[in-house]
């Protein structure tokens, strides 16, 4: 996700021998300093949006293996000299907007390398013979010998070192993902499924109510969480009005199992949470978390919850001054999580 333009001063790298800038978002030119880089032999500036002429110092190089400029948003005229880098093995301008006549041949300068740009004659109408001159498919010109590059087809496909390498180094990456997969799969199926592990059965409490809170006591008073006992239900459990003793309610919400992961994480959230204390908060007296069972335990609200409020309140007539009343309080609450709690809680 590369931007902006090619350093010039890449041009300084005397060493360098691989370049590749490849699928970015570089722009302007191709700086002509480039043409210094005599050690040069891989140059793909390929899938840019790169602009301007290709430089004629790119005609220095000695070492130049791999050309890669297809797919940016070249132009003006492809320098002639390209055909005739010696080391040169691979080359590709396809799908800019160069101009100009090319010389072709049958080992680099194909029809395929070029394609997508404007040049001013099709491209089999060039050729290159086995002297270097160029010849063009005049049938009035009896002594021209020309060579055409309409059945490259049918030559076998050969690839570059680029695509050798790129082919080599995914299958590397695929290699290494399937065996880590697999190292995944087998650690998961010995690894106990208890994170989640908490032998004794007892309940944490952070605000004494004047009653001794036992897991036994918890459960017993929702009768073993029976259904009669449901207040409400969401996507982290069921809410249960409890009785805990004559005249001491509470709202235990039972968590489901599956939706937590990690217990020092849920034993950090939760402890947060028990330290939070705001008029216009429910109050987290307590909780408890083993293997087979987790909830938390409430201040119990007779009114119901925001949510039934809203819906019957066609039913009820509520006045304006108590709606706003509720808004203000629950924006007080928001204002405590978001600003003044330590840590923040923010929604």
């Amino acid at each position: 996700m590369l931007e902006g333009p090619i350093p010039k001063t890449f041009g300084q790298l005397k060493g360098l021998k691989y370049l590749s800038l490849a699928g970015n978002r570089l722009n302007d030119s191709i700086p002509p300093s480039l043409g210094q880089l005599e050690s040069l032999m891989v140059l793909d500036l390929s899938s840019n949006t790169l602009s301007g002429e290709i430089p004629n110092k790119l005609l220095n190089f000695k070492n130049l293996t791999v050309l890669l400029l297809n797919n940016n948003k070249l132009s003006g005229l492809l320098p002639y000299g390209l055909a005739h880098i010696a080391a040169l093995k691979s080359f590709n301008v396809s799908f800019n907007d160069l101009s100009g006549p090319l010389a072709l041949n049958n080992y680099l300068m194909k029809c395929d390398n070029v394609q997508g740009n404007n040049l001013t004659m099709p491209c089999t109408t060039y050729s290159v013979q086995k002297s270097g001159s160029l010849a063009t498919n005049d049938a009035s010109s009896p002594t021209t010998t020309t060579t055409t590059t309409t059945s490259d087809s049918n030559k076998p496909r050969t690839f570059t070192a680029i695509e050798i390498a790129s082919l080599a180094s995914a299958s590397a990456i695929v290699s290494v993902l399937v065996a880590l997969i697999i190292l995944f799969i087998y650690t998961w199926k010995r690894k106990p499924k208890r994170d989640l592990i908490f032998i004794r059965k007892e309940v944490t409490v952070f605000e004494d109510i004047g009653v001794r809170l036992t897991f036994e006591s918890v459960v017993r008073a929702t009768r073993e969480f029976n259904r009669s006992n449901c207040i409400g239900s969401g996507g982290f459990g069921a809410t249960y009005k409890v009785e805990i003793t004559p005249g001491v309610l509470l709202a235990i919400k039972r968590l489901a199992i599956g939706r937590f992961h990690g217990a020092q994480q849920f034993h950090a959230e939760v402890r947060t949470l028990g330290r939070l204390r705001h008029p216009n908060l429910v109050t987290l007296i307590g909780y408890h978390a083993s293997e087979n069972k987790m909830f938390l335990i409430y201040n119990y609200l007779p009114g119901g919850n925001l949510e039934k409020f809203i819906q019957e309140r066609s039913t009820r007539g509520v006045d304006w001054c108590t709606l706003h009343k509720i808004a203000l309080d629950i924006a007080r609450a928001l204002t405590y999580l978001h600003d003044t709690c330590v840590p923040r809680v923010l929604h």
